[in-house]
């Protein structure tokens, strides 16, 4: 077994543990602000954790009603550009804790007069000495290239931020449930998923989607299926997709699209229909019961989890292609081609 396979099967124990110890260290940023007016939330990062900030800022909008958005490390780095950011929350997401970028820009920020957090796999990496208070991942060394259960730790620790910051209990129904259907879901999915992916073994090209929550999965996974698997991958919003990329779409082009239940469940299913009257193979991965019955290869996933838990799901998924498509193709997922498992940006 790979080490990613085994890494991304391990992920339910390694959740069960980190959780507690999330929470914890969320309590004590909670403490910290005291009460405190945020005027807003910056996540900073690059990678695999620019798609933990990109679910992170839809989570504290939906959940705690916080303006939320991605940095732009550059405008600090390269262009030196002072920001006003008195009030503000910035959260830094580096796996290694070593980006340079990511570093940079969070000791800026806080010389700046925000509120920092570190969210990193690293307690004492230099990213958790920048910032003002940690969260930690808590899940061990990872040892292939490819991050896998550091993603899902990093999704638990802004779910765990998003908690101690007041989001309602309904919008995070079943959090105590992560653990044990991550479980259930990774012994439901292995087997159809590794069938699934020896069918895409001479595939060139691939398009991901998914709408709302879901769109950072489908950014998720279109990454790591072009470094695990070499593709030309497109991976997006379903919405962006209608406006212009749909034009690609040619008979027998794979199409993965990510789906829960809620708002985005009509217009889901309706994209889904307009891509198999254009001819493609499309295959489906969520809870979502409108998408799932567009298509034969469907993989479903529990609805137990309110809307912005999902992803915690459907990310497996998605990680499950990946690893299985590399060893279809006769590839080593664990160590991709030009990639180290740490990446410094200026």
């Amino acid at each position: 077994m790979s080490k990613m396979r085994s890494e991304i099967l391990s992920q339910g124990k390694i959740l069960a543990e980190a959780i507690p110890q999330q929470l914890h260290d969320a309590e004590a940023v909670r403490k910290v602000l005291g009460g405190q007016p945020i005027r807003f939330v910056s996540l900073v990062s690059r990678g695999t954790s620019d798609h933990a900030a990109a679910y992170g800022q839809y989570l504290l909008q939906y959940a705690n009603g916080l303006p939320a958005g991605l940095a732009t490390p550059s405008i600090h780095t390269l262009y030196r550009k002072p920001l006003r950011l008195e009030g503000g929350l910035v959260i830094g997401i580096s796996q290694s804790g070593q980006g340079t970028d990511v570093i940079e820009t969070i000791e800026q920020a806080r010389a700046a007069g925000a509120y920092t957090i570190a969210i990193t796999n690293d307690l004492a990496s230099p990213l958790a000495q920048a910032a003002q208070l940690t969260i930690g991942c808590y899940a061990g060394a990872e040892k292939s290239v490819a991050a896998t259960k550091t993603y899902t730790t990093s999704l638990s620790a802004l779910l765990c931020l998003s908690k101690a910051l007041g989001a309602p209990l309904e919008d995070l129904a079943g959090f105590e449930e992560i653990p044990e259907l991550v479980e259930t879901t990774l012994a439901a999915l292995d087997a159809p998923i590794g069938q699934y992916a020896a069918s895409l073994s001479d595939a060139t090209e691939l398009v991901v989607l998914g709408r709302g929550f879901q769109h950072t999965v489908a950014l998720e996974t279109a990454l790591k299926l072009k470094e695990t698997c070499y593709l030309m991958v497109i991976g997006m919003s379903s919405a962006d997709f209608l406006h212009g990329p749909i034009a690609t779409v040619k008979k027998a082009l794979p199409i993965i699209m990510f789906g829960a239940a809620g708002p985005t469940s009509p217009m889901q299913a309706d994209l889904a229909q307009k891509l198999k009257t254009l001819g493609a193979d499309l295959a489906v991965i969520g809870s979502d019961q409108e998408l799932l019955a567009q298509t034969k290869v469907a993989f479903p996933t529990t609805s137990e989890l309110a809307e912005p838990l999902q992803p915690l799901l459907t990310v497996l998924g998605g990680q499950l292609l990946s690893c299985h498509l590399a060893e279809a193709k006769g590839l080593n997922p664990d160590a991709p081609r030009g990639l180290k498992k740490v990446t410094k940006t200026r």
